[in-house]
């Protein structure tokens, strides 16, 4: 008898093995419905066939229903979740459930058909055709309709369509194609008369063969970038691209398009991620140019149904998609011919995955991507990572090609301002009127939203908190609301303090909304945009704020990371202004300096190339590294400084780091387990293993949380160790059954 070890989308750390009936066509990759307990029937994903049967006393059950009549997981998909699994520390069926689509896990989804039309037989020659046309030449809309039909069709070898083919069904067009620019009432009329025929058609595995797709719109000239890394290739699996100019952004596109159309000459498709799911349409619009219909979008603002489709689209037709461009959740794609990944702005914070599991960083999945299907990375950004950076320029793990700044270049100037108690020092306020009097722009930068990040009482000092979180409200003035950005928990505001009564409070710090109100004030006859998640909360606000900005039509921009991500270098751009960089510098994180270093090394490239533009940044530790860096544009000696600081005090990359988190709702349970858990890896890895300590924040959403960290060195086997940890959590886990533990690599 045949069985089967199947992968189900739950927390459990091994498959389940049930009876595979008699007779029935099954393999590895295959989606089947399987009893689960008592009652529930789940879907689950073939991982192997055997003859060995479980040690279940009942015996195993029989799967329930086939799904597939082949695989909708390949091999290299399974070995990736596998691989995060085991890294990730989480289970095979979380991976699971974040990489398939719920359409696609389930079986539920199914292609919608499409109404088609073709020529009737009776009029499938240029004879009949011209005579038709003749006839109805007075209906110029139905002409028209008609034309549009004809210029999808194949073409002949003397170029015109192919109005006979070997295979009727090659004359069958989607009729949205051709109403795109055509009323539907004119292909109805034609379908009346007899001309169109008219069905609906599921699209088949053959739609969008490649022989039948366009070739790629290819830049006159190939970038010269592309053939360094070309050769960097030749040498290395992995390669950086980093450089700090101005265009920086239009070379890399640029790069990335040339890269991408060689894979696809050569039958493999390219996987480009990208760091956020507010797409710039920039980037889209070149890429759709390039490569058309081989171009596949893929993110999770996409619709399951939209996602599934995708999914199903590579899984059936793997030949008509070249390219897929998407944020982390493209990574899970069945792949057939991988050729390259490309991690873009690979440095971005939003790789990581925070919550649910598995908590993986795309950036180092996708070289494990690459790896599995014997594919080549490039790794983009103008402020590469740490790692990335010591895997280049450190121990030459990878090949690295820089962008020099062109000829005629001169880096923007950069002043660094003692912040004062206001808003605005008095220069930055100078430098703003200068900039708009020039006709020029400027970009106001603070990483807070919301118009302060809290409200205190000015008779008794008391702040109107979260009762779910520790932490401050923060006051939204356009929404009259006091919201917690952790949990969502909001009030609506009032200025009467709870404690004492009186009618003071009184707006603290400083976010987008107050800059915004404040730059109004200072200059009323200028148009003044805002940036950030309660402005632009999808694609379209953003383009139209981005829009507003190319065209000239915004003054003054204030925004939060999200302007860095997405806003392009002009030469109407005069001024970027930082209000307050000290909230960047002083987060309790050992990356705080790189982070930072990062982003004001982004906004920089806001400025034009003819150094006409300048950085202003307030800051209360002017002398800061990572502010004298960006200052001096010395991007090697931040890297080389940030290193030798980490190696010192054995952090990443020089070290693998492991953290623990510890959730309930009583503090003192939530101690108990965290004390018990740090006294058991003490056991096992003494001072590699940290006391219990509170993050910045220590109760959200009413659960008391704890971190534990443990630190690993590069040179020792980190599975072992995490072997270890596993068996030491099942052991807390089972002493404390109602604390949430999480476990993290690389947090």
């Amino acid at each position: 008898m045949t069985f089967a070890d199947i992968l189900l989308p739950v927390a459990v750390p091994r498959p389940f093995t049930y009876a595979v009936p008699d007779g029935a066509a099954i393999s590895p990759g295959m989606r089947v419905r399987v009893p689960l307990g008592k009652s529930k029937i789940c879907e689950g994903i073939v991982l192997e066939l055997h003859r060995t049967p479980p040690t279940s006393k009942n015996g195993p059950k029989p799967i329930f229903e086939i799904l597939d009549t082949q695989p909708f997981v390949q091999p290299e998909q399974l070995r990736l979740w596998e691989w995060i699994a085991a890294y990730y520390l989480c289970t095979p069926g979380e991976t699971m459930k974040a990489a398939l689509p719920a359409g696609i896990r389930n079986g539920s989804y199914r292609p919608s058909a499409q109404l088609h039309v073709r020529l009737a037989p009776d009029y499938r020659s240029s004879a009949k055709i011209a005579e038709l046309l003749e006839n109805i030449r007075r209906a110029k809309t139905q002409c028209k309709a008609l034309l549009a039909y004809l210029s999808f069709l194949p073409c002949a070898p003397d170029g015109e369509p192919q109005l006979a083919p070997d295979d009727p069904a090659a004359l069958w067009v989607p009729r949205s194609d051709i109403t795109e620019d055509i009323p539907a009432t004119a292909i109805l009329r034609l379908v009346e008369r007899g001309i169109l025929e008219q069905q609906e058609i599921i699209p088949s595995a053959h739609d969008g063969h490649p022989s039948s797709l366009p070739a790629p719109e290819l830049p006159a000239d190939t970038p010269p970038y592309a053939a360094q890394i070309t050769a960097a290739f030749a040498g290395h699996a992995t390669v950086l691209l980093s450089g700090e100019i101005a265009d920086t952004r239009n070379t890399a596109l640029s790069v990335y398009i040339s890269l991408a159309a060689q894979e696809i000459a050569r039958g493999r498709q390219t996987l480009l991620l990208l760091p956020d799911t507010v797409l710039t349409a920039r980037i889209t619009n070149a890429l759709q140019a390039a490569f058309g219909p081989r171009c596949l979008f893929y993110h999770s603002r996409l619709t399951d149904r939209a996602r599934s489709a995708a999914y199903q689209r590579m899984i059936e037709q793997p030949g008509s998609v070249g390219i897929v461009v998407g944020t982390r959740s493209a990574l899970f794609l069945p792949f057939r011919q991988l050729g390259l990944v490309i991690v873009d702005n690979e440095h971005d914070p939003n790789y990581r995955q925070n919550d649910p599991a598995p908590r993986y960083h795309a950036r180092d999945t996708a070289l494990v991507l690459a790896s599995l299907h014997g594919a080549k990375t490039l790794l983009a950004s103008p402020t590469p990572s740490a790692e990335s950076w010591l895997n280049a320029a450190g121990n030459g793990k990878y090949g690295a090609v820089s962008i020099p700044a062109a000829t005629g270049d001169i880096l923007p100037e950069v002043t660094i301002l003692e912040r004062g108690k206001g808003l605005l020092s008095a220069y930055l306020r100078k430098r703003i009127g200068q900039t708009l009097d020039q006709g020029r722009q400027v970009v106001l930068f603070q990483n807070r939203r919301g118009f302060a990040p809290y409200v205190e009482c000015a008779n008794c000092g008391a702040t109107p908190t979260c009762p779910h979180c520790n932490v401050t409200l923060t006051y939204h003035k356009e929404t009259s609301a006091l919201v917690c950005h952790y949990c969502g928990w909001s009030r609506p505001y009032s200025s009467a303090c709870t404690s004492c009564g009186m009618h003071a409070l009184v707006p603290r710090g400083i976010g987008t909304e107050r800059i915004e109100e404040y730059a109004a004030e200072l200059f009323p006859d200028t148009k003044i945009a805002r940036m950030d998640t309660d402005t632009a909360r999808n694609a379209g606000a953003v383009g139209r704020i981005l829009t507003d900005l190319a065209e000239g039509e915004t003054g003054i921009l204030v925004g939060t990371r999200m302007v860095a991500r997405t806003a392009q270098a002009g030469d109407r751009i005069g001024l970027v202004g930082v209000i307050n960089a000290d909230n960047m510098l002083a987060h309790p994180d050992f990356r705080a300096a790189e982070r930072a270093f990062q982003l004001l090394m982004q906004l920089k490239t806001l400025l034009p190339a003819d150094g006409s533009g300048e950085l202003v940044v307030q800051s209360s530790q002017r002398l800061h590294p990572a502010l004298v860096a960006v200052a001096n544009h010395d991007t090697a000696g931040f890297y080389a400084r940030e290193l030798e600081e980490r190696q010192g005090l054995l952090y990443p990359p020089y070290v693998r780091m492991l953290r623990l988190t510890f959730r309930h709702p009583d503090k003192t349970q939530t101690t108990a387990a965290a004390q018990a858990c740090e006294a058991l890896l003490r056991e096992r890895f003494g001072r590699r293993v940290s006391p219990p300590f509170e993050p910045q924040v220590d109760r959200v959403q009413n659960l008391f949380i704890l971190h534990l960290l443990l630190r690993i060195e590069r040179q020792r086997p980190v599975a072992r160790a995490k072997t270890i940890l596993l068996e030491i959590l099942a052991r807390i886990r089972k002493r404390f059954p109602a604390v949430h533990i999480i476990a993290e690599a690389d947090p």
